[in-house]
């Protein structure tokens, strides 16, 4: 693609003026024109061969000039057979001159631009080739990693089983061993109860007899409390009476106390009295 054609050396080689070895250039260059370069699918080369002879005799007389335009190939057929004779040769070889310099650059120009769409087109295709790479890298990747998680969860899934089916065989070995236990149970429980029954219906025999014999004694008690509260009652009289006596003689005691004793005081004051009247008298 980035190779120059041939058609690039004769474009940018510079056109010679009014010479004859200019002339000759130029017939050289027409002479060296050749066609179009194949395509995979393109033309066959009989059609290639044809279009280069085409060229080699083009004679662009009367055929206007066209700057901008270029060459009309398409009138050269015409032209062949119903050009007149040129009346300046210099001037008609420097004219085919100009149209062939022109259609050179021209094509020059659109190989370019086709050249440019090509570079343009194959860079978009590389870039999009790269993403397409990186983006299929990155699904490869995640698709990676999604399996590795996934044979992860696989492993941890397959764990769990051998964990699951583990706990479901302890689970129905302790299932098992509950049965047994409560029919154990049950069987204790059963005797148990008619034991209970049995020490109930003893107990209350034997609650029975102690509760007439609590009674018998409740009764007796009930009398040796009656004669033994009748007792206190009498010792009770006997001793108010008794107190009540020796209160009365405390007191008739207590009274002939205080009268002998203010006897004592009047004979007392009569003796000092008696005294101090014979000591005033002394």
């Amino acid at each position: 693609m980035n190779e120059p054609s041939p058609l690039d050396h004769g474009s940018s080689a510079p056109l010679p003026e009014n010479s004859a070895t200019a002339n000759e250039e130029s017939i050289e260059v027409t002479l060296r024109l050749d066609g179009p370069h194949s395509q995979p699918g393109g033309p066959a080369p009989h059609a290639e061969r044809l279009e280069t002879a085409a060229v080699r005799n083009f004679p662009a007389r009367e055929i206007p000039l066209e700057s901008m335009g270029g060459l009309d190939v398409a009138a050269e057929s015409a032209v062949t057979t119903s050009a007149p004779p040129p009346r300046n040769e210099a001037f008609r070889l420097q004219t085919e001159t100009g149209q062939i310099a022109a259609y050179l650059k021209q094509q020059y120009a659109d190989i370019e631009r086709r050249e440019a769409r090509l570079h343009a087109q194959f860079a978009q295709s590389d870039q999009e080739r790269r993403d397409q790479r990186l983006w299929i890298n990155q699904v490869e990747s995640q698709l990676a990693e999604r399996e590795r998680a996934l044979a992860e969860k696989e492993d941890a899934l397959a764990t769990q089983v051998t964990t699951c089916e583990a706990l479901d065989r302890e689970l129905r070995e302790l299932q098992e061993t509950l049965l047994r236990e409560r029919h154990a149970f049950d069987v204790e429980r059963q005797e148990w109860e008619r034991t209970r029954d049995e020490q109930i219906q003893v107990i209350e025999a034997m609650r029975a007899k102690q509760q007439i014999e609590l009674d018998r004694l409740r009764a007796e008690t009930l009398a040796e409390l009656g004669a033994a509260e009748t007792e206190l009652k009498q010792k009770a009289v006997l001793l108010d009476n008794r107190h009540r006596f020796q209160q009365e003689h405390l007191q008739r005691l207590m009274q002939d106390f205080e009268i002998q004793q203010n006897e004592f005081r009047r004979e007392e004051q009569m003796l000092r009295t008696q005294a101090e009247a014979e000591r005033q008298q002394n």
